[in-house]
């Protein structure tokens, strides 16, 4: 019984064969157009390169967690001291639409990402999608939802899809950071600039809160006429003096550079090889299909006419 049933594999396998060598020519032409088109294609694509740039970054301590700690032993309530993860925020603010937007725009990035189409080497000048943005002018066809200029979201999410990837570990504090770009100096110094911007962003957030905190701690030593939570609040405020220096000084905030971003002088892709051996294999994925249903579908059906 298996021995007829692997006589039966071994025909079938030996009719497909021979179908594909009699009808080689479908699959070879079906081949040959595909790898074709594959090279015009892949000839076309711009070349577009990468930077990166090795970053840590320390978790800060929380600053009033000292004298929080005295006011809970006061009350007889233990509590861990905790601090703000400095790398956790950066990441929430590489996500963000409202920082991401922000950034562009400070920065006049805005159509170097979203409208650009390739990058003349020659001249060292940006090629633009002249359908989108012509002339220093966006072009693009208004509605009531958007408008010519692409929106916030719009930017990040093209932004975070197609040119930015970012790895992390947290109990380290490491993190590196890329952008790819048409242009090898958009990159490098788009790179740089988001770097820069995430410090300083943090660095003027955490001064802003550290003022409030020192107005509000002020106001309660004033206020509080116990002289141990009195001692409480001016530990508080001391330490919190000591933050809002620390930030003033410091405009590697959040992040201190170990690798910065560098010129790349080799492109990162595209993988022209590979997409042309995903047509060619494509190619001959249809003229397999082709060969096969002129074998058995159109043959036997002009066999059941006669």
């Amino acid at each position: 019984m298996n021995t007829h049933t692997d006589n039966n594999s071994d025909v079938d396998i030996s009719k497909f064969i021979n179908t594909l060598l009699k009808q080689k020519w479908y699959i070879f032409f079906a081949t040959a157009i595909a790898v074709a088109i594959g090279l015009y294609h892949v000839l076309n694509l711009p070349n577009y390169y990468t930077s990166s740039v090795v970053l840590v970054s320390e978790k800060s301590e929380d600053s009033v967690g000292s004298g929080l700690g005295k006011l809970t032993s006061l009350a007889g309530i233990s509590m861990p001291r905790s601090g703000a993860d400095k790398l956790s925020i950066a990441i929430k603010l590489l996500e963000s639409r409202n920082f991401i937007g922000k950034f562009f725009e400070e920065n006049k990035l805005e159509a170097d990402f979203f409208a650009v189409k390739e990058w003349d080497q020659t001249s060292n000048s940006l090629v633009y999608n002249s359908e989108v943005y012509k002339d220093g002018k966006w072009l693009r066809k208004e509605s009531a939802l958007k408008s010519s200029k692409p929106t916030y979201k719009e930017l990040t999410e093209r932004f975070i899809n197609n040119n930015l990837v970012y790895k992390q570990d947290k109990e380290s504090g490491f993190m590196s950071i890329s952008v790819t770009h048409y242009s090898p100096y958009i990159a490098r110094d788009t790179l740089e600039s988001l770097v820069n911007f995430i410090n300083e962003e943090s660095r003027l957030k955490a001064i802003n809160t550290s003022n409030k905190k020192i107005e509000y701690l002020a106001d309660a030593i004033q206020r509080t006429e116990n002289a141990s939570m009195k001692s409480a609040f001016y530990d508080m405020l001391l330490l919190e003096e000591k933050d809002k220096m620390l930030a003033s000084v410091n405009s590697e905030y959040v992040f201190t550079v170990l690798d910065p971003a560098f010129l790349p002088s080799d492109k990162a892709g595209p993988k022209r090889l590979i997409i042309l051996i995903m047509f060619a294999f494509v190619g001959g994925v249809i003229g397999t299909l082709i060969a096969l249903l002129k074998e058995f579908f159109f043959k036997g059906k002009s066999n059941e006419e006669s």
